[in-house]
Formats: C-alpha cells, sequence, structure tokens
C-alpha cells in the first residue's frame, strides 16, 4: 500500500524510526500485531487528492478496512 516507486520501510516493536516519504501518493501503514483490530494509518503525500482505485486490494481485516475507509473519506 505504497506508491509502486516508493521504497518500503518497517520497523520493529518498540523501535523508534524515521522515514522520509519523498514520492508522492499514498502509504498505508499498518500495526502487524494490532493489524486485524484495525492499527492502521494513511499518509498522504504531495497533492495527491484522491488514492487509487488498487489502494485497497487484497485482503484485509474487516477492522482494518473500516479504518482504512475512514481515514481515505476524511483526506
Amino acid at each position: 500500500m505504497i506508491p509502486e516507486v516508493a521504497e518500503a520501510f518497517a520497523g520493529k516493536i518498540n523501535e523508534a524510526i524515521e522515514v522520509t516519504l519523498a514520492e508522492p501518493g499514498f502509504y498505508g501503514v499498518k500495526c502487524n500485531p494490532h493489524f486485524a483490530k484495525g492499527m492502521v494509518m494513511v499518509i498522504a503525500v504531495g497533492d495527491a487528492e484522491a488514492a487509487p482505485e488498487s489502494f485497497l486490494e487484497g485482503r484485509l481485516p474487516k477492522k482494518a478496512k473500516d479504518k482504512f475507509d475512514a481515514e481515505l473519506s476524511g483526506l
């Protein structure tokens, strides 16, 4: 759930990470241990106005999908 040309990033539990998101677009971020409970967020970088249709493709837990939908509708 990141722009095609963007570099993926990940952190470990309780590890602080710093990421520079230079590629415009939408980034879906999830907490792996709490993904099924809906601990996700969307970061919009640049002038992107709407997430691509493929942004939520694939199998997602219901709570995570609902949270992503809510985040995207607020942009």
